[in-house]
């Protein structure tokens, strides 16, 4: 509980801190557990001697479990409701329990007030169902304490009403389906499951966006025209519509507000998409915005602040080096980025840390920084998960050649041994290429020992020329081999 304590406290934005210090310690006094959170929120590392030495009173460290438990709970509460406060949905809920309170208890005009209150919100922040659900309640309590001439108009205004919010949930949903239809379309592509794309695509040549809509049936709408022109292989026509998607966030500053993480998941998409693009000069622009929208942000804790810029910020920034080749502002941070990485590693972000090491050692290996490059490859088989695996012909070679590069021969007989014949039969026609090519071009054969290896490296060097330059530039081996004297 000590340690879950310290995490809690330390996660607190400056606003949720003032909050709690206003609703849990308003008394002159300090109290036990004020003692214990002052404690708690001085260490930024948790250190438990360190957080004792601070409380230093002997009533309080007697029944230290208890207090600690008790604050753990009482800041759980306070965050609760701070969030009612600040979560539009969370306030929603709180509006719609008040009309059903007030209802039951038969205090009909407070009712219809509250009901006013949450139409307003659930019309500004989309959210249809909960608007139908307050004119639901409106049109029974008008029913209630309305004549009946008077119930007829009513009955006709909650009528329009309700016909124009169910249309704007229609196409909402509508363009849920298309959008998920049309993303599992594009991964059954990836996989070469489908043979005929164009008679898939059929059903959404016409996609439009109607009139009945609200902001949350736009985003879908644009996610669905993106994926369409993805798998048309209108690829600036698909970084134009996905575009539109993040304008629309940014023209709507209060929707970020209520979903931050969204917006960073947008803006993050639309930075891969640029540098796939080559548009290196907007993506870099644009992960500064983003480093700035992080930094700025005061409804979010020092501790989110770092999660974000670990999850968005660094990794775009590695991203961009790798693809662009340009490595001015990366390189001098090299030892910064590996030190981040390791210290956001979790057990939920295996997939995240191997991504952000693999950037890191293909930007220290193309700018021929052998020996860190060595030691990021140590670094990603040590972690635990298995994300690396698809990958660990690739990277055995790269450690291979900077202990190659090194004159570190001490290795290379393990590494070699790496490259067992169980390994190399699940290794593609064009990673076997890349390998050969490169023990070729340093004079070091790897694979030439074996005769059924040697054929099938004639075989495949007869068709060279075919070698997919996509797939080579995706891991920068030409652009190496091109440096490398």
């Amino acid at each position: 509980m000590s340690k879950s304590l310290h995490r809690l406290i330390q996660s607190l934005s400056k606003s949720e801190k003032r909050y709690i210090k206003i609703n849990l310690f308003f008394k002159q006094k300090e109290t036990n557990l004020e003692i214990i959170y002052k404690s708690f929120l001085k260490e930024k590392v948790y250190n438990v001697s360190k957080i004792n030495k601070n409380i230093n009173n002997v009533n309080i460290t007697k029944a230290y479990s208890t207090n600690c438990s008790d604050l753990y709970q009482n800041i759980l509460n306070s965050l609760r409701n701070y969030s009612s406060k600040e979560n539009v949905d969370m306030q929603l809920e709180e509006i719609q329990s008040n009309v059903q309170v007030l209802f039951n208890r038969r205090m009909y005009n407070e009712a219809l007030n509250e009901i006013t209150k949450g139409l307003n919100l659930a019309e500004k922040y989309a959210r249809p169902i909960n608007s139908l659900n307050f004119i639901y309640y409106e049109f029974t309590i008008n029913y209630l304490i309305n004549d009946r001439e008077k119930n007829l108009m009513l009955n006709k205004h909650a009528i329009n009403k309700v016909s124009i919010l169910s249309k704007k949930l229609i196409s909402e949903l509508e363009y849920k389906e298309q959008y998920t239809k049309l993303f599992v379309l594009l991964a059954k592509k990836h996989k070469g499951q489908i043979e005929n794309i164009q008679e898939e695509l059929i059903p959404y040549k016409t996609l439009k966006l109607t009139k009945d809509t609200n902001l949350r049936a736009k985003l879908l709408f644009y996610n669905a025209k993106y994926y369409f022109h993805k798998l048309n292989n209108d690829d600036e026509i698909a970084l134009k519509e996905y575009s539109k998607q993040l304008k629309l966030l940014e023209e709507n500053e209060w929707y970020i507000k209520n979903d931050l993480d969204l917006y960073f998941v947008v803006v993050y998409n639309y930075v891969i998409l640029l540098v796939e693009s080559k548009e290196f000069d907007n993506a870099y622009k644009k992960i500064n915005e983003l480093k700035n929208k992080i930094s700025n942000s005061n409804k979010i804790s020092t501790t989110t602040k770092e999660l974000y810029n670990f999850k968005y910020a660094l990794s775009l920034e590695l991203i961009y080096a790798q693809k662009s080749l340009d490595y001015t502002y990366v390189l001098p941070k090299k030892a910064t980025y590996f030190n981040e990485i390791l210290i956001n590693t979790t057990e939920s972000n295996q997939f995240e840390v191997f991504q952000n090491y693999h950037n890191l050692l293909i930007i220290s290996f193309i700018s021929k920084d052998y020996e860190f490059a060595s030691k990021i490859c140590s670094q990603i088989k040590d972690i635990e998960k298995t994300y690396w695996n698809t990958k660990a012909n690739y990277i055995y070679l790269l450690e291979y050649i900077s202990y190659f590069e090194l004159s570190n021969f001490k290795y290379l007989p393990f590494l070699k041994n790496q490259f067992s014949k169980e390994n190399f039969a699940n290794t593609s026609s064009k990673e076997f290429i890349i390998i050969n090519l490169l023990m070729k071009k340093m004079k070091n054969p790897l694979f030439f020992n074996d005769a059924k290896y040697i054929e099938k490296t004639i075989l495949y060097f007869s068709s060279l020329s075919n070698i997919n330059y996509k797939f080579a530039q995706k891991y920068n081996i030409i652009e190496w081999l091109k440096n490398r004297k």
